[in-house]
């Protein structure tokens, strides 16, 4: 709250009454996320800077779930500090700024950049330099993908001092221990059990670094000293763990048999403990052989594709762990024909045409490769993030870009034109070959000529962020947005034919619940939206009027030959349904998809659609057989979903790799 920044930003020497040491004034401000409730848009941006008009010192930020899901802050925020991630020294010690939330999506992820990121910083700092990690989301729980996404993170720092982790998310002000280092939750800056909400348990921690100690005590808003004490510790942690390598099996063996014995040589303690966990799964114990530990895994049950062994130690507090990929073939069953690095997280649906796949990353860079081996063709750099697909009309790929450019390109990678949307773009193109559209950032709605960029017109009608894919049907353009509403708008001249909110907006937080993670799918003259409810509402394409609605529905897609609709069904067992224009139910297959919007795909009579955690399903479209499964990633997100085109399947996600999979 506005009051709670007021009492941070103009306090000066503060009392840690539980530690009995007095801090000087503020050296600077570390906010872990959640700046504002919906993302930037509507002054929201300029409303929370203006909170710490007046600050006698810096303040630094990351962005939390609520900055980057519904009006992404990320490029605020790259401007603000010159990068995200970033870091920055002050009194010996080095403060690194990570974004762990996700990009137009709640969910916690690590970008392989930003990791990659965070090495190169590190090789140029002195292992026993004193480390501050600040970022939005607490190392552990149910939202990340799997927890080999920040294992990855705990791996890169097991070397080094890391004194202490600052995180957000929780809303509490609590000390706890993530993959055996310290960390500690910031609090609330209001607490709505309070009146007023800046008083109660509204507050902010206060980080003491004298001498060779750190401190951290909890101040609420309402009192005078920061009075719950979290943390007291010397700023020189002890030496860390050796590191924990794999002598079986080797880095991305493939392995075809039902069992797998794993070797770590790890030099510990006596009082050390091992554990191996396959994927997601539960830890078994590693059983100690000298130097070396082992333990022999079942893999009866476990899909064909890409696994991951997580081995974690440990020895009193600290923790080491380590990670080794491998690949599970079956005879017969589907496997990788190839598999190309990007270098980048990728969290946009590829497109395949002509015998190529176009992969956007999160870098901004669109790389063309060939379909039939994955070799690349060429890249093409934009300025900014690409979160939406890239789309292919004729000759002519096109790609937008958070710098807020939509680019055509040839089929070479050279840029024909770029037109200027005067705001970041999310959202993936849609083109027909006379006209290119595409949402904004800031709920704008582009038509371009696709021969020269010109703009055909603007339509302002949206209010909030558009982030999919609008649907071409006839003379209409329909899409959703961040503001509840589905929308109409004349192909021709972008007027508004009409809006109707989607039936999961109709409660409390409205635009939580918008129409916006998935493209709208158009059949039989009807519109089918689901949002962020998980509520599927079916609209009469000419004039908007809801005919029905139904739960549980986190994504749609039409069918190819026009006969209905998949509906990604939110549940354990995740089951893939198609639906006929009326609503009635042509078949339902369980496939474990998950909680993630990303769009089902069809083509050739295949239909492809992946789960939460990197697995991939192929699935007959005309009765819903289950084809085949394979897991393209070790247990990262594909937001992106993967695309079927001929005898393939193809799909990028977090891992940053682009896979063909093929029986």
């Amino acid at each position: 709250s506005r009051e709670t920044i007021a009492a941070a930003r103009e306090c000066g020497p503060i009392r840690l009454a539980p530690c009995n040491v007095t801090a000087p004034a503020p050296s600077f401000a570390i906010v872990t996320g959640d700046l504002t409730e919906f993302g930037g848009g509507n002054g929201a941006w300029e409303t929370y800077q203006s909170y710490w008009e007046g600050a006698r010192y810096p303040v630094y930020s990351v962005p939390g779930n609520h900055d980057n899901t519904w009006w992404l802050l990320r490029p605020a925020l790259r401007a603000q500090h010159g990068g995200l991630p970033y870091a920055f020294r002050y009194g010996g010690c080095h403060f690194i700024g990570l974004d762990t939330a996700g990009r137009q999506d709640p969910r916690p992820a690590l970008a392989l950049e930003e990791l990659q990121w965070l090495r190169a910083y590190l090789k140029r700092v002195p292992k026993r330099a004193p480390l501050f990690l600040f970022f939005h989301h607490p190392l552990a729980g149910s939202e990340w993908a799997t927890p080999y996404d920040y294992e990855r993170l705990f791996a890169i720092l097991r070397p080094y001092n890391v004194v202490l982790l600052l995180v957000g998310h929780g809303h509490s002000a609590v000390a706890m221990k993530l993959g055996g280092f310290d960390a500690v939750e910031g609090g609330t800056t209001f607490d709505q059990r309070a009146t007023p909400p800046s008083t109660g348990n509204a507050g902010f921690n206060v980080i003491a670094v004298q001498g060779d100690m750190v401190r951290v005590a909890y101040r609420r808003t309402a009192e005078a000293e920061a009075t719950l004490g979290l943390l007291e510790k010397p700023l020189v942690a002890p030496a860390p763990l050796p590191e924990p390598r794999f002598a079986a099996p080797r880095d991305n063996a493939r392995v075809a048999a039902d069992q797998l014995t794993v070797r770590v040589r790890f030099a510990g303690g006596p009082e050390a403990v091992g554990q191996l966990a396959l994927d997601g799964g539960d830890p078994v114990p590693l059983t100690r052989r000298g130097n070396h530990w082992e333990a022999t895994l079942d893999l009866t049950g476990a899909d064909p594709g890409r696994h991951v062994l997580r081995t974690t130690f440990k020895q009193g507090e600290q923790v080491a762990v380590a990670a080794r990929e491998f690949v599970l073939e079956r005879p017969g069953g589907p496997r990788a024909r190839w598999r190309t690095a990007l270098g980048t997280s990728v969290r946009a649906a590829l497109a395949v045409a002509g015998g190529r796949v176009y992969a956007a990353g999160q870098n901004g860079v669109l790389t063309a490769l060939e379909a039939a081996n994955g070799k690349v063709r060429w890249r093409f750099a934009t300025g900014g993030e690409i979160l939406g697909g890239p789309a292919v009309a004729g000759d002519t790929i096109l790609v937008a870009s958070t710098n807020g450019s939509l680019y055509a390109l040839s089929r070479e990678g050279k840029e024909r034109w770029r037109y200027d949307a005067g705001a970041p773009i999310v959202a993936p193109p849609v083109a027909d070959g006379a006209v290119v559209a595409v949402g904004a950032l800031d709920g704008s709605f582009h038509c371009v000529d696709q021969a020269t960029g010109q703009a055909r017109w603007v339509s302002r009608e949206a209010s909030y962020t558009i982030e999919s894919a609008a649907c071409l049907a006839g003379d209409t353009f329909f899409f959703g947005a961040w503001d509840t509403f589905v929308y109409a708008l004349s192909a021709r001249d972008g007027s508004l034919r009409w809006k109707t909110p989607a039936e999961g907006t109709r409660r409390a937080a409205a635009r939580y619940y918008s129409p916006a993670d998935s493209p709208v799918a158009v059949v039989g003259g009807r519109v089918f939206a689901a949002d962020r409810h998980m509520t599927l509402t079916v609209f009469d394409a000419a004039t908007g009027e809801c005919l029905s609605s139904r739960e549980g529905c986190a994504a749609v897609a039409p069918a190819a030959d026009g006969s209905g609709v998949y509906l990604r069904v939110p549940t354990r067992s995740g089951p893939l349904v198609k639906v006929d224009p009326e609503g009635n139910e042509v078949w339902r297959r369980d496939a474990g998809l998950g909680y993630l919007p990303s769009v089902p795909f069809e083509d050739g009579g295949i239909v492809a659609a992946a789960t939460s955690t990197g697995r991939v399903s192929a699935i007959a479209a005309a009765d819903g057989r289950l084809l085949w499964q394979y897991r393209v990633t070790p247990g990262l997100y594909l937001p992106g979903g993967a695309v079927p085109a001929g005898e393939m399947i193809y799909a990028a996600g977090l891992d940053g790799f682009v896979t063909a999979v093929g029986m």
